[in-house]
């Protein structure tokens, strides 16, 4: 049976509000009846994942990686650690995008949020490796620190905000 509400939420972790019910699979169960099941994961909505979930994942890798590719910029001179906090505040919003892009899947809420963190501080230790090959940069035990904790944060913070919004504002 359909709810009376014109949207309704497909999952919780995969945040799909759906507007048709021409999306839902209309079949008779064992007796008979009529049983609505949620569509199959399908090529559509797989791209849909992608673009929009991973893209967004993806380009911003790619916009650190041709950062990391230029030369050194002059230090911020007001700041001793301006630097780390350019890290901290960048990967903090990778460590978010990844979060987004991680509760598309089957994972829970907590394993996403780790696997999160993971995939922030691996990245952000293969932008280190890579700094260490390009001509006047150097890799950075403490850029790295700073780049895991700010991905901490940012995915923490983004998992907070989306707990928080899941209540204020429930579908269905």
């Amino acid at each position: 049976m359909w709810p009376s509400a014109k949207w309704t939420m497909i999952s919780l972790t995969d945040k799909v509000a759906v507007k048709d019910r021409e999306r839902y699979n209309h079949e008779k169960d064992a007796h008979g009846e009529l049983a609505v099941t949620a569509p199959s994961l399908n090529a559509l909505s797989l791209t849909r994942r992608i673009l929009f979930y991973w893209l967004p994942v993806v380009v911003y890798c790619l916009m650190i990686f041709i950062q990391s590719s230029l030369p050194a910029a002059q230090p911020l001179a007001k700041l001793s650690y301006g630097d780390k906090l350019v890290h901290f505040a960048a990967y903090a919003v990778l460590g978010a995008l990844f979060l987004r892009a991680f509760r598309t899947g089957n994972l829970s809420p907590s394993t996403a949020l780790w696997a999160s963190v993971a995939a922030t501080a691996l990245y952000g230790l293969s932008d280190e490796l890579h700094q260490a090959l390009v001509p006047f940069r150097h890799a950075d035990g403490l850029d790295w620190l700073a780049d895991a904790l700010g991905g901490l944060l940012g995915a923490y913070a983004y998992h907070r905000i989306v707990a928080r919004w899941h209540v204020l504002f429930r579908f269905g």
